[in-house]
């Protein structure tokens, strides 16, 4: 389906199909050959070919062709109002769709047939009544296909539809508040699939003016502020604006504390703002950012019954947040901040808690917090804080596997926490167990030797 298709022309299916297969050079050729013929049937042939040559080639010379042979053809006029009506429509569309074009998509069309496409409100004896309704639907129904398909040409029709069912509805009409959305939702599909952040500026701006325009008690209020975080959260990944990563955290808190909001609402919150402080932790590496992420990824999913088909979901996203392997912390030097270092300390005790986690998956986050221990411990000195690594280091060689290097590895930091115990405890049944652990790891290493 082309955008074409929800102009009402009325040409043989047999001949749009035959213009759809034609090339570019055809199709001008093929309009050369109606475009003097004044019969009504023919002219409307000429102006949907016009119409067919600009979606193939992005030469706006034919869009102005079409648009000039349509307002000639509702002057000449036919004695039938339906008609008539239905002509005006076709003019309104082409001109809707003129003005619709961008000044980044004017530098892409062809040569020196780019011309200044600023154009004015047709008169108000040609503005036909046009069912807004219907394209909203339309719109809808597209959209849908598009998320199942991805087929890009159904995502181009359903965001002109939308812009259609837009127009002639005056101010203060209950329709601007969901066809504003829906338009905002189709322009994010488009975004996604494109990446023209202008699709998704505009997206940004029609959804907050839908949302100003929705009452609290309305149904879809939350569904639309819901959207709006996202739209400002995607913005933000793009673009790195601050202000938009402030913007979708107090939209969120108005969602969390709205009294209409459901369980399930609150989740999708949750999920959405450990996506946000997510992206600005990969962007600055603040500690107390993946913390954040991770407690907001754990409240969505102790949220979510084990029945749930959003349950796999939260759970990956959950995992993703956690220090599981070394790619989870892109800076890994010492924090002599202790805020920030607690914050560390914390992410990886929720991690090490977890019972979703495996034993082999808490390896790596018991290590990281057992090291993160000591570094507080040798700036503050809390004996709960080594006493705490130790045990760690002793959980960690546990759930290893023993004919491993990583093995005589953990052996070797287990040993030094124990060292940094004693010096400050002076309890010798940790020079003990450091002489047990030398002796295993001398044994573990003749097995390695003999492999």
């Amino acid at each position: 389906m082309d955008a074409s298709d929800l102009i009402p022309f009325r040409v043989d299916s047999g001949i749009t199909e035959m213009l759809q297969d034609m090339d570019e050079e055809d199709l001008r050729g093929f309009a050369e050959i109606y475009a003097e013929l004044t019969d009504d049937t023919n002219v409307e042939l000429y102006i949907y070919s016009c119409v067919k040559i600009f979606e193939k080639s992005n030469t706006l010379k034919y869009l102005d062709l079409a648009i000039e042979r349509t307002d000639t053809w509702i002057t000449v006029g036919c004695g039938d109002d339906r008609e008539q009506t239905r002509r005006k429509k076709i003019f309104q569309l082409l001109t809707l769709r003129k003005s619709n074009i961008t000044s980044t998509q004017r530098e892409g069309l062809l040569g020196d047939q780019v011309i200044d496409v600023t154009t004015e409100s047709p008169p108000q004896n040609r503005i036909p009544l046009i069912d807004n309704d219907e394209y909203y639907n339309e719109s809808i129904l597209l959209g849908k296909i598009y998320e199942k398909t991805k087929d890009i040409g159904k995502m181009a029709v359903a965001v002109e539809a939308a812009e259609y069912s837009l127009m002639g509805i005056p101010p203060g009409d209950p329709r601007l508040a969901p066809y504003k959305s829906n338009l905002g939702n189709r322009l994010c599909q488009k975004y996604e699939a494109r990446g023209n952040i202008e699709d998704l500026n505009r997206a940004i701006t029609l959804t907050n003016e839908s949302l100003d325009a929705t009452p609290l008690d309305d149904p879809m209020w939350q569904s639309r502020l819901n959207n709006l975080i996202t739209w400002y959260k995607n913005r933000f990944s793009k673009t790195g604006d601050i202000k938009d990563f402030e913007r979708a955290i107090e939209l969120a808190g108005r969602a969390l504390a709205s009294p209409n909001s459901t369980k399930e609402d609150q989740l999708v919150i949750s999920s959405t703002l450990s996506s946000l402080f997510q992206k600005r932790y990969e962007k600055f590496q603040f500690p107390k950012d993946l913390l954040k992420a991770v407690k907001y990824a754990k409240t969505a999913l102790d949220g979510t019954p084990s029945d749930s088909p959003k349950r796999s979901l939260r759970l990956h996203n959950f995992k993703l947040r956690l220090p599981l392997n070394e790619s989870a912390y892109q800076r890994t030097e010492s924090w002599e901040n202790m805020d920030e270092l607690s914050a560390l300390i914390e992410v990886a005790e929720i991690a090490v808690a977890s019972d979703v986690i495996s034993d082999a998956e808490k390896i790596y986050p018991m290590r990281r917090l057992a090291e993160n221990l000591l570094s507080r411990f040798l700036q503050c000195g809390s004996i709960g804080d080594i006493d705490r690594a130790v045990d760690l280091g002793e959980r960690v060689i546990i759930a290893a596997k023993v004919d491993t290097s990583s093995f005589l590895e953990y052996l070797d930091v287990l040993s030094i926490y124990l060292h940094f115990r004693f010096q400050r405890t002076q309890n010798m049944e940790d020079v003990k167990w450091g002489i047990d652990i030398m002796e295993t790891a001398v044994m573990a290493t003749e097995n390695l030797s003999m492999r």
